[in-house]
């Protein structure tokens, strides 16, 4: 199902009318105007299902007349039509059938209404006449229609509404839900249609991206279309006409179901400029299945089947009716055995899943009825968490809640069908919202880290393969003096949401004595630092690991080890100490070289030079200098004009008389009051031997780094493929074209993103392989023209303040007013109606597609 309108998803009935009525007189409308329905209804009986208040109570539905059908059909419009009784049945779970309906007094209309699931428990719907565009006994399910045999003749004929495509089917237009032992008997499903229109022709549904199990369709199945496209412009060229015994175009699964009794034709079966698709089955897209499917049904077949589905529906689902051949049905092909038991109506078992991801508590409330014989209402409330499953009946509603945990919040919720996750839309954290369960149900709610609150002395974050993404850190009272907290961050991403006045931060807040090992590749926003912290690599690393900051502020003792680190600031957004990348030297055995660090810091300092040389276990102080403002004669400086920044240089000579590679760096240390900032200058040394042969320079290693061409994006330097030597950085900028300025550029290498610098400037710090740059999130502007375009699958329309979208696939849709103003944006899935939306004129936005509508 999909959660829309306050938890209710979709199946689409039709609307019915009297063949001899008229627009202002229409006896279906009078049928259900004055249609008996109430929980003593005669023709629509109503059954409250849970204990909330009459405004918000769930209930059932039993259709007994055909009567309280034209009440049910026309429900989705009742209050424009003026029907008043039964507006308190707002929330419905499951609707039955109660008796075989005759509709042939009655013209029959494809209508959307609201509901959960259909039961018609066994009951047939016969005499059904349908000449529309659209043509089918409902429009739309997306949740679970079963037991229900439906016959008649559907007949899509072109309208002066027609204009993009054409649907025939006999009992739904399009499934995205579950369809199970139904049956369209022995009736006609035709399309009279022309070769500059699409056209979809299916037994039982015309476009299939659910699941249609244990059913049948006996009778013809035609397409006859006109060719006319070769007077047409080639825009209205190269349409699909497609048709099928049981489904036209099979996007998912049809199981243990036949078509026969009848022909599946279309005529003319080639027309220039058409695509032209048949299959006595159904036209199976990729990864569709066709399981036991035939036009030659055998009972003994059809029974097997059944059994061994039936066997293993204790797992979850929905049992399959046996077949049988009855004398005087179907002309002797087999049908469903319904069971008939008036004491306990039919039923669906399902299984609901709960499922949770990331720091919150996922639970829902549902009620069951009571074993009492003093009441037949009394029921119990019951409860259960995530990560568990349970067997529900009859759909019940649940009340479910997402509660994020301290520092999280609510990402999203999805339904989890065949693998796929669709969000439902319109879900609030920590708000309860109703929802019904589809056989075989399973919700995931995924909870999003925004402040990770670090409270214990060894925390690991991240430390996997993919990127951990969080909004915020916060580190707080974390170890002591003598036993600093080890926090390991692998991964790690830092990323606020779009909005601009909120920044990723990751702050070690006072009185924390921290050390963050560092793996993988690292971005953590801004770096806030009040407590004690030190940087450093974990160990055993295969690669360096990267470092990504916006601003790193420091406020307390911060030490970096790995180097990574290139500038500090004061709270104040002064300079604090920044350092220069020195060079690796290459020097002869029993040679002399100088190393040199370089450091920035304002006028008032206290500078600590430490150099340092690797001894193959720990590093062994060399040489301490000290430079301080209060004696400018020792120092080594030079003013920038810019700035009252100083220059502070320090060396350090040293003779090396064995070949060999040798490690060197200076901890270079500012002290201001309580405040230290110590970064790292890393050196290397590669000495050589002077004796025989000399040792050939070392063949430089390059390695290559792609920047791609994107539309909307002009790079500097230009896309292309640079040979960059290892260790050395690589750094450009971009900027966005008119038509693509208003997008958000994201740029990524591997799992990392890279974030610009204040100038602008993406830089990858360290080049130690072959490197493609990604830059995403790059669209055009979009317009605001009165531009309309066709759109073959996708489709608008509306009435009274009514927006309804239908599309094939999950997509975001974008409403315009004319004026270029966004009223409103939503991820919708197959069909989606906006209610309540001002008189006007509008611009729909969808998959770069545009649509006018007036409401």
């Amino acid at each position: 199902m999909t959660n829309s309108n306050n938890g209710v998803s979709f199946l689409t009935f039709g609307q019915v009318k009297r063949k001899d009525a008229t627009p202002s007189s229409n006896d279906f409308l009078e049928a259900a105007k004055t249609a008996d329905v109430g929980v003593t209804g005669t023709d629509v009986k109503a059954i409250k299902i849970d204990e909330a208040s009459t405004s918000f109570s769930t209930y059932d539905l039993e259709i007994n007349t055909d009567q309280g059908l034209a009440w049910l059909a026309t429900k989705v419009h009742h209050e424009e039509y003026g029907i008043s009784n039964g507006k308190e049945y707002k929330r419905i779970n499951t609707i039955r059938l109660t008796a075989d309906l005759d509709m042939s007094a009655y013209n029959w209309i494809p209508f959307q209404f609201s509901c959960r699931k259909f039961d018609g428990q066994g009951h047939r719907v016969s005499g059904l006449k349908v000449n529309q565009s659209e043509a089918a006994f409902m429009s739309y399910n997306s949740d679970t229609l079963a037991n229900l045999v439906v016959s008649g003749q559907f007949n899509s004929i072109s309208t002066l509404y027609t204009n993009t495509a054409q649907y025939a089917a006999g009992l739904v237009r399009y499934n995205t839900g579950t369809i199970i032992n139904c049956g369209v008997q022995q009736s006609t499903v035709s399309c009279t249609t022309t070769d500059n229109l699409d056209a979809w022709i299916g037994g039982l549904v015309a476009i299939n991206h659910g699941s249609i199990q244990n059913c049948y369709m006996t009778g013809n199945v035609t397409c006859n279309s006109t060719p006319i496209n070769n007077i047409l412009s080639p825009d209205n060229r190269y349409k699909n006409h497609i048709i099928g015994g049981i489904v036209g175009e099979n996007w998912n699964s049809v199981l243990n179901s036949y078509h026969t009794d009848g022909i599946v034709n279309i005529s003319p079966s080639t027309t220039a400029n058409l695509n032209v698709t048949k299959d006595d089955i159904a036209v199976k897209k990729t990864d569709a299945s066709q399981i036991d499917c035939t036009t030659t049904p055998s009972l003994e077949n059809l029974n097997q089947n059944v059994e061994t589905h039936n066997t293993a529906v204790e797992t979850g689902g929905i049992s399959w009716s046996n077949w049988v051949i009855t004398e005087g049905i179907n002309n002797k092909f087999p049908v469903h055995e319904y069971k008939e038991d008036t004491d306990n109506p039919s039923y669906i078992k399902a299984k609901f899943t709960l499922l949770v991801q990331g720091n919150g508590e996922f639970k829902g409330r549902y009620y069951v009825s009571k074993e009492s014989a003093e009441s037949e209402s009394a029921t119990e409330e019951r409860t259960f968490v995530a990560d568990t499953t349970i067997t529900v009946i009859n759909g019940k509603s649940f009340n479910l809640t997402a509660t994020p945990g301290k520092g999280a919040s609510l990402n999203k919720i999805v339904q989890i069908r065949n693998t796929n996750e669709i969000a439902l839309d319109n879900i609030k954290e920590g708000e309860p919202f109703t929802y019904n369960v589809v056989a075989t149900d399973t919700l995931k709610a995924y909870f999003r880290t925004d402040t990770l609150y670090v409270e214990n002395d060894t925390t690991v974050i991240g430390n996997t393969e993919e990127i951990t993404e969080v909004k915020q850190i916060s580190i707080s009272d974390a170890g002591t003096e003598d036993k600093p907290a080890v926090i390991e961050l692998g991964n790690v991403t830092v990323k606020s949401d779009e909005d601009p006045n909120k920044e990723a931060t990751t702050t070690i807040n006072k009185d924390s004595h921290v050390i963050l090992q560092l793996s993988g590749n690292n971005s953590l926003g801004k770096l806030i630092n009040k407590g004690n912290t030190i940087l450093k690599f974990a160990e055993n690393q295969a690669k360096t690991p990267n470092l990504s900051v916006t601003d790193v502020v420091n406020k307390g003792v911060l030490i970096d080890e790995t180097g990574l680190i290139k500038m500090v600031q004061d709270e104040n957004g002064d300079l604090q100490l920044s350092v220069n990348e020195e060079t690796d030297n290459a020097v002869k055995e029993d040679s002399s070289t100088a190393l040199t660090a370089e450091a920035q810091v304002s006028d008032i300092y206290n500078v600590i030079f430490l150099w340092q040389r690797w001894n193959g276990t720990s590093w062994a102080d060399i040489q301490t200098t000290t430079e301080t403002s209060q004696q400018p004669l020792v120092r080594t400086k030079s003013e920038l004009s810019t700035s009252s920044t100083i220059k502070l240089t320090n060396t350090l000579p040293v003779t090396l008389n064995t070949a060999n590679t040798y490690q060197y760096r200076c901890l270079i240390t500012n002290s201001k009051a309580d405040v230290s900032t110590t970064l790292t200058i890393k050196v290397e040394v590669r000495v050589t031997s002077t004796s025989g042969n000399p040792d050939p320079e070392p063949t430089p290693i390059f390695y290559k780094v792609t920047l791609p061409s994107v539309a909307g994006v002009k790079t500097v330097p230009s896309a292309g493929t640079y040979s960059i030597e290892a260790g050395d950085f690589f750094t450009f900028n971009l900027t966005l074209e008119e038509a693509y300025n208003e997008s958000h550029p994201i740029i990524t290498v591997g799992n990392q993103e890279i974030i610009p610098t204040k100038n602008g400037n993406y830089k990858i710090q360290t080049v130690t392989e072959d490197v493609s740059i990604v830059i995403t999130g790059i669209a055009l502007n979009i317009p605001t023209s009165n531009i309309v375009t066709k759109e073959e699958i996708i489709k608008v329309w509306g009435n009274k303040k009514t927006l309804h979208i239908l599309t094939p696939q999950r997509t975001k849709v974008f409403i315009y007013t004319f004026g270029g103003q966004l009223y409103k944006t939503q991820t919708v899935s197959g069909e989606h109606s906006f209610s309540g939306i001002p008189s006007g004129n509008y611009l729909i936005y969808i998959d770069n597609k545009i649509f006018k509508i007036a409401l």
